[in-house]
């Protein structure tokens, strides 16, 4: 009987005492945490966010990465920035570096969301890019890959009359991402762009999924664009468009494949392309 009244007042004292917090996605392996806007990374390493941060600039860049080899991980962290339609602030920018990784990032209120400018071997990953007024990801590079990111509700600048959620410059593969909402100012004439690219001669572009792309005017909605390019894969998408005058996958040269694609809600379905089959487009 003792025994068991011990063992008794040792489980309740388990269950009623504090469990530690939580950590935040993988602060163990991180070099250096920012902690204020705006912040400069200055060599190769990984950094990651110590906490939700906050900027009211409403130009320049919350974080300058200016190094190769960088990993950037906001630990799921939210960064707003406060300046409204007519902010030019870029949340995360690098110019002509190698190899640069940003994840876990969730990012609000800018007029670009990440920007990775140049150089080549990017990942982009897992990041929440949302209320960007311009454009909510470019990644420019060959061999870079932009993945499971979610942008939504991307539009709205002062200065610029379209939209645009994920543009591409370079041969980019860009794989399960999730567009919804991009939409052209009022009153502009603007175009609304899911995703955009340029000179991609061998990426794939697959299971993204991409909607709400609101034109104005006489603009027009773009599901998957790409302009100067050759031998890209596009597959297994599906985009919805909202009426008016759109065009759901657009190729270069019928270099480009299109396989398996299910488009509804664009007056064109597909432009340029090779049709490989398994396309459904419903006007």
């Amino acid at each position: 009987m003792t025994r068991l009244l011990l063992a008794l007042v040792l489980l309740a004292a388990a269950v009623a005492a504090p469990r530690p917090a939580l950590a935040a996605q993988g602060t163990g392996n991180c070099d250096s945490f920012i902690s204020t806007l705006p912040a400069v990374i200055p060599s190769p390493g990984r950094y990651c966010l110590a906490g939700p941060l906050t900027t009211s600039a409403a130009s320049g860049v919350a974080i300058s990465i200016n190094a190769s080899d960088v990993v950037l991980d906001c630990n799921d962290y939210r960064m707003d920035g406060t300046a409204g339609t007519a902010t030019a602030l870029y949340a995360v920018y690098s110019n002509n570096r190698n190899h640069v990784t940003v994840r876990h990032c969730d990012l609000h209120g800018f007029y670009f969301g990440i920007v990775l400018s140049g150089g080549m071997g990017h990942l982009v990953e897992d990041n929440r890019l949302a209320n960007e007024t311009f454009v909510g990801t470019r990644v420019d590079g060959d061999y870079s890959l932009v993945r499971r990111n979610t942008v939504t509700d991307i539009g709205g600048s002062t200065s610029n009359i379209s939209a645009f959620g994920i543009v591409t410059n370079g041969s980019v593969s860009v794989v399960d991402n999730h567009v919804d909402g991009v939409s052209a100012r009022l009153a502009g004439n603007g175009s609304a762009y899911g995703i955009f690219g340029n000179t991609n001669d061998t990426g794939s572009i697959d299971r993204n999924a991409i909607g709400r792309l609101v034109l104005d005017g006489t603009g027009r909605a773009f599901g998957i664009n790409y302009q100067t390019s050759d031998r890209i894969n596009v597959r297994d998408n599906e985009l919805v468009g909202a009426g008016g005058l759109g065009l759901g996958i657009r190729c270069q040269t019928a270099n480009g494949s299109a396989r398996d694609n299910t488009i509804t809600g664009f007056s064109a379905g597909f432009s340029g392309c090779s049709n490989d089959g398994g396309n459904v487009n419903v006007p």
